[in-house]
């Protein structure tokens, strides 16, 4: 079985993510993150399906969920999710 690994800045990515929704609809915020974390398992069975970006190092890959960019590894039983960032967040800069 295929796991979706989070790393520990993903993981306050996401946190940012579902605070900022939810100060208007946490039911929204919930609903978005589910959707999200659904594309990273299918991610996960499929690791190199997503667009290469090996400008940001050896073997990140992304794909978008929304306004938000999702940034990835494939590893051996899926991926790890190392970032989660607005599509406007300029990311060579972080």
């Amino acid at each position: 079985m295929t796991e979706v690994h989070i790393s520990d800045a993903a993981r306050i990515d996401l946190d940012d993510v579902w605070s900022y929704i939810a100060a208007d609809n946490p039911d929204a915020a919930d609903s978005f993150l589910r959707r999200m974390l659904a594309r990273c398992q299918s991610y996960s069975h499929q690791p190199r399906l997503g667009e290469s970006r090996s400008e940001l190092g050896r073997e990140v890959r992304c794909f978008s969920v929304e306004r938000y960019v999702l940034y990835y590894k494939p590893i051996v039983d899926g991926i790890e999710l190392i970032r989660v960032l607005h599509g406007s967040r300029d990311i060579q800069q972080l």
